[in-house]
């Protein structure tokens, strides 16, 4: 069996290999969380974010390729400038209520549905496929509250 050096996020949000020399710190309690600070408006609990800077959140749009790269869920609503905590994988759970803000429903989110972030307004994710702009999957249901983070590539359409 070989070696192989594990996947990581980078500072812009982008998948790579690790880099020589780096190292990854493994007394971190959450590691799914990480802490960011929100950019242009603010974000709220649920919102698909990108880096817009070093440790900037931004409500994420499929619109253009630079903010559809999501990189974590807001855990939390703050002002723009903010520290928020936010999820970069695992499951997001969120009232029924929340989600439905979020994804324009109903009811929270339907189990076994993939939900694709929203090329219209940012910081949203929908079920319909976008025809225009970025697709990319972002949420696929397990319950009415609780979604499962796609960590899929975006596609230019």
């Amino acid at each position: 069996m070989s070696l192989v050096k594990p996947v990581i996020y980078n500072d812009s949000g982008e998948l790579e290999r690790l880099q020589a020399g780096d190292t990854l710190d493994a007394s971190v309690t959450n590691p799914e969380a990480i802490s960011l600070t929100a950019g242009t408006g603010g974000v709220t609990i649920g919102n698909p974010v990108y880096l817009s800077a070093a440790n900037t959140g931004t409500k994420a749009k499929a619109d253009a390729a630079a903010t559809s790269k999501v990189f974590a869920f807001a855990k939390e609503t703050v002002a723009e400038g903010v520290s928020f905590n936010a999820l970069i994988d695992g499951l997001v759970t969120l009232t029924t209520g929340q989600w439905d803000a979020i994804a324009g429903t109903t009811g929270g989110l339907a189990a076994g549905t993939d939900y694709f972030l929203d090329n219209a307004t940012a910081g949203l994710i929908t079920s319909t496929p976008p025809t225009t702009g970025y697709s990319l999957k972002v949420i696929r249901g397990v319950s009415t509250t609780i979604g499962l983070i796609l960590k899929e590539r975006v596609i230019k359409l």
